[in-house]
């Protein structure tokens, strides 16, 4: 490597990266024998440099004899029980269900504008007869559409990417009522992949040594009231989600940095009316966002609030769940950055 390589910035090689590569947004074959309560999967194809994966999922929900008393939280996104993106490396960037998808998905400018084909996605409907759905998932692996921070080199015959999707029932739509008979026609999965070239001067190529991952985990309210997850620790946080179900949530957060240093308290409204204010609509009741990439517009500022947890032995969120609570599942996704290290 030549002395003016090592002197180029990250501000000049992200120039570069710009001028020098281009963007690809390719339909792949549609999967095939998608059924409730299966599994398909797909390996990315080994070109370029994977920025983005979206799932169009489109089918029609028939409710028969009697109609479905009510619509189940977070649905049609629902449908998807669990989402996953491996590498051949062990890394796991993506492992959300559908759910903590679209809520991921709301958490960006005008987050309001899940749509496809101009609609407002929609849940199917209740009543007897069929009930047509469709949405998109998207699964960003870069930070945001203008950072090329987290792209994974797909060409590379080394490096073997694949995409998981688990269906889950049909009870995931709707609540059935009754006699209510459901089946499924038509239910099919399209993933569209976007990458980018490969630079043609080594100087314009990306750092590929960040992977940004988008993870959950599930956590039961304990039964004297003061709930406190634990988080892993060791990589380094951009967004903390808090989903508390059905169940309404009126307290402070507390996030705590080895139990000593707690660098926010906020209050539950406060933090809902936060995030309307980042991403230009609510998020779903009782759905709350610590973003610690917003400065401004959603999901592209700088890494000044990011939380590095490499160093620290307890990270927490800590916050209080009403009377009656207990055992009540509370749902965390986090999106953390994670450095690649080099094999010994």
């Amino acid at each position: 490597m030549t002395q003016n390589q090592h002197q180029i910035t990250p501000a000049q090689r992200a120039e570069l990266f710009a001028v020098h590569t281009r963007q690809h947004i390719q339909v792949q074959p549609a999967l095939v024998g998608v059924t409730p309560n299966s599994t398909v999967n797909f390996t990315l194809p080994k070109v370029r440099l994977l920025s983005k994966i979206s799932l169009l999922v489109e089918g029609t929900l028939n409710i028969g004899v009697a109609a479905a008393t009510a619509v189940t939280r977070h649905s049609p996104y629902s449908l998807l029980r669990r989402v996953q993106m491996g590498i051949n490396n062990g890394f796991t960037p993506v492992s959300l269900s559908g759910a903590e998808t679209f809520i991921t998905n709301l958490a960006r400018h005008n987050g309001n504008t899940v749509r496809v084909g101009g609609e407002r996605t929609l849940a199917p409907g209740l009543t007897v007869g069929a009930h047509p759905f469709r949405f998109t998932a998207d699964y960003q692996v870069t930070l945001n559409e203008r950072d090329a921070i987290g792209l994974i080199l797909l060409q590379n015959e080394e490096t073997v990417v694949t995409m998981t999707i688990d269906i889950g029932e049909l009870t995931a739509l709707v609540v059935p009522g009754g006699t209510t008979t459901l089946s499924v026609t038509n239910l099919r999965i399209v993933p569209i992949v976007e990458t980018f070239s490969i630079p043609a001067i080594p100087q314009a190529f990306p750092d590929i040594s960040i992977l940004k991952l988008q993870q959950s985990q599930i956590n039961e309210a304990p039964v004297d009231g003061s709930m406190t997850i634990k988080l892993p620790v060791g990589t380094t946080y951009r967004k903390i989600f808090i989903d508390s179900g059905l169940m309404a949530l009126n307290t402070n957060f507390e996030i705590l940095l080895n139990q000593a240093d707690i660098p926010y308290v906020v209050n539950s409204t406060f933090l809902r009316a936060r995030n309307e204010e980042m991403y230009g609509s609510a998020l779903p009741a009782n759905v709350f966002a610590f973003d610690f990439s917003y400065q401004g517009i959603a999901n592209f500022g700088g890494l000044r609030d990011y939380i590095d947890t490499e160093r620290l032995t307890e990270f927490w969120i800590r916050f209080n769940v009403p009377a009656g609570a207990t055992g009540r599942q509370v749902a965390v996704i986090f999106e953390t950055l994670s450095r690649l290290r080099p094999s010994a």
